[in-house]
């Protein structure tokens, strides 16, 4: 088995990885979350640096992963790197050496440092990297714009995201005009969406836009990749408490009512602020509390989350992972559990904060939970020491779900893995479900991982249970929903 750099073992997948990105210089690595994808990454660039072929590779990656890029630089290589800090000076010593191999740097201060980034650039051949590159996914926002101005001035341009399609094809256009201008998937987002998106909703063409994808990416799955234990996925449903259900009813007949007087043109356009609404209805089923300070009852998932725990921490080594979409979900949940000593982690936190958090979830046995937020924890963390992950509540983010779960379901874990979804019922939480599955299968389509796709996930067709969900029994209205 191939060596990496006299320090660890590459695994063989990862050897095909490093080679597959130095045979490339414009790549994407998008195996699924766990394969190790910054270490294929890094040898990759630490063997052309020995070869001569390049000086090094900047990476863009999300702020709480900056520290994480540094202990793998460290762990995988001998090279020397810098980390940007947080703050225009701190980001300033990042430049004072130009010796070092890697730069590391968040994506939010790419735009205040695009000057000094292009001029490193243009006085290192060095490589591009954007990890978690479905961040740059949206194409009018302001740090997608600033990380494509950079493009031009790189030898390489690598991305690596074990989620490309994170919500919805679309998300692939930016991603791609980073790599090769647009040459795969079109100049435009306008192109893409007259390529792919098919009238009145839905996909067309997602076998071209498939091929397209794969003719420049190597993605594996962990299954036949590596040897992991079996990953579980189990459904607990609850009955919401009375003041709950009643609370649940009252704004989801509201809601009802508003999307009822609405022709099909007017639910499209009022489409961001109907799926805000469904959010607050999932913040009502998980803990009426978000919603309702005066609300002085067990919601009917906490209540659920009690039993839970206490089976699962009755052996004195097992840690639990609480994941909550609710960032006062976050604080109420620690208070509930502050026996356990539990850590949390949401997007308020520092770095260093974040990074105590972890190391101490990681290597104290007296902390037995982790209360975490997906969209902030999401993404490159390993957190092997537990096997169970409880969802109190979800949303509609694809991403931040099958990010999330694999924080535990990758390589170093030795135990089989329990991913549990706390699912109030006749609440919004089963079309949440429903809505994530069908993302999860067109997603897998498109980016390989399936061969198949049924037409009615093509066109986005919506079940019967979001009818029942919007307009109680009895009251359904023809021609809506």
């Amino acid at each position: 088995m191939p060596r990496d750099d006299g320090k660890k073992l590459s695994l063989p997948h990862q050897a095909e990885g490093t080679a597959f990105l130095r045979a490339n210089e414009r790549a994407a690595l998008f195996d699924e979350q766990g394969l190790g994808k910054s270490k294929q990454l890094i040898d990759a660039v630490a063997a052309e640096i020995a070869h001569g072929g390049m000086a090094g590779a900047l990476i863009i990656c999300p702020n709480g992963l900056k520290t994480n890029w540094g202990a793998e630089i460290e762990s995988f290589c001998s090279l020397p790197y810098a980390v940007f800090g947080a703050g225009r000076s701190a980001r300033r010593s990042a430049f004072g050496s130009l010796r070092a191999a890697f730069y590391v740097i968040n994506y939010e201060a790419v735009d205040a440092e695009l000057p000094s980034l292009r001029a490193l650039l243009r006085f290192k051949p060095m490589a591009l990297v954007l990890d978690e590159s479905h961040r740059i996914k949206t194409p009018g926002a302001r740090v997608t714009k600033a990380v494509l101005q950079l493009r031009a001035e790189a030898k390489r341009r690598y991305i690596m995201t074990g989620t490309p399609v994170a919500n919805r094809p679309e998300d692939l256009w930016s991603q791609f005009l980073f790599l090769d201008d647009g040459d795969s998937l079109g100049v435009t987002f306008e192109e893409f969406k007259t390529r792919y998106c098919a009238t009145g909703g839905g996909y067309k063409a997602v076998s071209d836009l498939r091929d397209r994808v794969s003719s420049l990416s190597m993605r594996r799955l962990k299954e036949g990749t590596v040897d992991l234990p079996p990953k579980q996925v189990h459904r607990v449903f609850v009955d919401m408490e009375p003041r709950q259900a009643a609370m649940y009813d009252e704004l989801r007949n509201e809601l009802a009512l508003w999307v009822s007087a609405m022709d099909g043109t007017q639910v499209l356009k009022q489409a961001e602020a109907i799926l805000a609404r469904l959010v607050r209805l999932a913040q009502l089923a998980s803990n009426p509390a978000l919603l309702d300070a005066a609300y002085g009852e067990d919601s009917c998932k906490l209540v659920a989350l009690d039993a839970l725990l206490e089976t699962y921490l009755k052996s004195p080594r097992q840690k639990v992972i609480v994941w909550t979409s609710f960032t006062d979900n976050v604080a109420a949940i620690k208070l509930r559990y502050r026996d356990h000593s539990p850590v949390t982690l949401y997007g308020a936190m520092s770095t260093p904060e974040r990074d105590d958090a972890v190391r101490r979830f990681r290597q104290d046995p007296e902390v037995r939970i982790m209360i975490a937020n997906p969209a902030a924890a999401r993404e490159g963390l390993t957190l092997t020491e537990a096997n169970v992950a409880i969802y109190v509540d979800r949303t509609f983010n694809l991403v931040d779900y099958l990010q999330s779960q694999d924080r535990i379901h990758r390589i170093s874990q030795t135990r089989p893995c329990e991913i549990i979804l706390l699912l109030a019922n006749a609440s919004v939480d089963a079309f949440i479900d429903f809505s994530l599955e069908q993302k999860h299968r067109l997603a897998k389509y498109a980016q390989t991982d399936s061969d198949e796709i049924a037409p009615a996930d093509l066109a986005l067709a919506k079940p019967d249970v979001l009818r029942a969900l919007m307009w109680p029994e009895g009251n359904v209205q023809e021609g809506t929903g």
